[in-house]
C-alpha cells in the first residue's frame, strides 16, 4: 500500500502505547485485519475509537465477534470469508458464472459488509410471469434487480418485461431480505 495512501505503519498494536506513540489520534481511518487474534483484534479497534481515530473497520471472524466490534464501536464490520466463501458457493452451484466472476467492488463497502450483499438467484417461482413493476421488489422486499440473465445479461431490465421461467437475476439488499427472498 505504500506509495497508494499517505501513509502505512506495520506495529504491535494490541500495545496502547505503540497506538499512541504512532499518532493514531490523528489518523482518519484505522483497519484492524488481524483474524487468529480475536481478542487483540478487539483490544485494538477499541483502543482506536477510544483514541479517536474518525473511522475504523475490523475484520471479524464469525457473527458474534462482529457484534462485539459493532458493540464497541467499530463503525464497518467486514467479513472477507464469508464473501468469498459465499462466491465459492455460487461459483459451484450456477454452473456459468460469469456474471459474477466480474462484479467488482472498489470500495471497503462490498460483498464483505455484515449487513448487505450481491447474489445472483434462479427467478423464484411466483415470479414467473410478472415484470417489475407488478412485483414491486424495492418496496415489498426491500431487494433491487441489477440485471436480469437469460442467455445474455440485461443490466438495464425494462420494468414491464414480465420474468420468464429459468432466468437468473443479480440482486443487491440486506442479507435477511435477499434470504427470505431466495429461499
Amino acid at each position: 500500500m505504500k506509495g497508494e495512501i499517505t501513509q502505512v505503519i506495520k506495529a504491535d498494536v494490541s500495545d496502547n502505547h505503540v497506538l499512541k506513540s504512532i499518532g493514531v489520534s490523528n489518523f482518519d481511518i484505522g483497519v484492524v485485519t488481524m483474524r487468529d487474534e480475536v481478542l487483540a483484534n478487539i483490544l485494538c479497534t477499541s483502543q482506536m475509537k477510544t483514541l479517536g481515530v474518525n473511522e475504523v473497520i475490523s475484520r471479524a471472524s464469525s457473527d458474534i465477534h462482529g457484534k462485539i466490534l459493532e458493540e464497541i464501536g467499530a463503525d464497518k464490520v467486514i467479513f472477507p470469508e464469508r464473501g468469498i466463501g459465499q462466491r465459492l458457493s455460487q461459483f459451484f452451484t450456477a454452473g456459468n458464472t460469469d456474471l459474477l466472476d466480474y462484479v467488482n467492488f472498489t470500495s471497503y463497502e462490498s460483498l464483505m459488509t455484515s449487513k448487505h450483499s450481491l447474489i445472483e438467484i434462479k427467478v423464484p417461482e411466483f415470479m414467473v410471469g410478472k415484470s417489475l413493476k407488478e412485483l414491486q421488489l424495492r418496496t415489498k422486499y426491500g431487494v433491487t434487480v441489477i440485471a436480469i440473465r437469460n442467455g445474455e445479461v440485461n443490466y438495464e431490465p425494462d420494468a414491464h418485461r414480465k420474468f420468464k421461467e429459468g432466468e437468473k437475476i443479480l440482486l443487491f439488499g440486506k442479507n435477511d431480505k435477499l434470504n427470505k427472498l431466495s429461499n
